[in-house]
């Protein structure tokens, strides 16, 4: 890629919370994206850098794109997410036909690279060790598998044209706003004086917005994240205590952890329909980032205290 001219992305899922927090880092980067949506009602930010286009279909809203601008980098962030309603063919129609078809089409137009962002279930559900971008990948859930499938399609639509992958798997992604068990936790501190996971002892990886679209904005250009799978953390691996107690202070609630034995909260939990969340995030999942610091250059720029003050910031002046 040129080192003078910078590239033009097309970009699938801006209305979701990685797509628009990174859209908004692009444009402050000098990046000109063209992003394809379903629904104009989803899409809030504009800037003199973006060009939105709307079909009912993602292919009909490339096509409208090209028509303005060549594709030199297309980051795919679009997809469907872990919703219980949802089949096993629901993903792979979604996370998988969906993908292939957009990788096809990018790599007849000339497109240079395709961002895929995966997941940490491609590795596993849970690890007494750290998983690594080697490992076998061991997905437990219909929503993991389909993103490994997407992952495979990818890899082989490059293997055999002149298009490069990048494939990033994130751990739980936490910040200002962001869906899914970090908001769940946020709203129990908020709401709940005792919560009763002071004693929970395993290790986890999270990786916040911040740190994640920095290392998004890495792989766009950089020559040797060409053709690989990366795993990408805070680098700070903390029990799920201990990162409840970081929300805790940094939202400024004076909620009280406390300690229960797992014998005595999980019938809890199991009573009230809660005990597969928390153990979703009470399992061991960690990350070793040696790739990604290594061929990359790249560290975490912000710490887990400095990303949920930010956070918290954010979410009380609705940034």
């Amino acid at each position: 890629m040129s080192v003078f001219k910078k590239p033009h992305i097309i970009m699938t899922g801006c209305s979701g919370f990685v797509g628009n927090n990174l859209l908004m880092k692009l444009c402050e980067s000098g990046y000109k994206v063209s992003t394809l949506n379903r629904k104009k009602s989803l899409v809030s930010f504009q800037h003199k850098s973006v060009s939105h286009y709307y079909a009912d279909d993602f292919a009909t809203a490339l096509e409208d794109a090209l028509k303005n601008s060549s594709c030199d980098v297309f980051i795919h962030l679009a997809g469907a997410a872990h919703k219980p309603e949802l089949t096993e063919s629901d993903y792979l129609k979604v996370n998988v036909e969906l993908t292939k078809y957009l990788a096809r089409k990018a790599a007849m137009l000339g497109c240079k690279r395709f961002i895929q962002l995966s997941s940490i279930g491609v590795n596993g559900s849970s690890s007494s060790t750290p998983f690594t971008a080697s490992d076998i990948p061991a997905p437990k859930e219909s929503y993991s598998r389909s993103k490994y499938l997407a992952e495979q399609e990818i890899q082989a639509i490059c293997a055999s044209s002149d298009m490069e992958y990048v494939i990033i798997r994130p751990p739980l992604i936490y910040g200002p706003f962001a869906p899914g068990n970090f908001q769940k936790l946020v709203r129990l501190v908020k709401k709940t004086p005792i919560i009763p996971m002071g004693g929970i002892d395993n290790q986890r990886s999270f990786v916040s917005i911040y740190n994640l679209i920095s290392f998004i904005e890495v792989t766009i250009e950089h020559p040797n994240a060409a053709n690989e799978v990366f795993l990408v953390s805070d680098e700070q691996d903390i029990s799920t205590s201990d990162f409840v107690n970081k929300i805790i202070s940094s939202y400024k609630q004076r909620t009280l952890l406390i300690s229960l034995p797992w014998s005595i909260l999980r019938p809890a939990l199991k009573l009230i329909g809660k005990e597969k969340a928390l153990e979703k995030i009470t399992s061991n999942v960690t990350i070793e980032m040696n790739k990604s610091i290594s061929l990359l250059d790249w560290k975490p720029p912000l710490t887990i205290e400095e990303s949920l003050e930010k956070s918290a910031f954010h979410e009380s002046n609705k940034i």
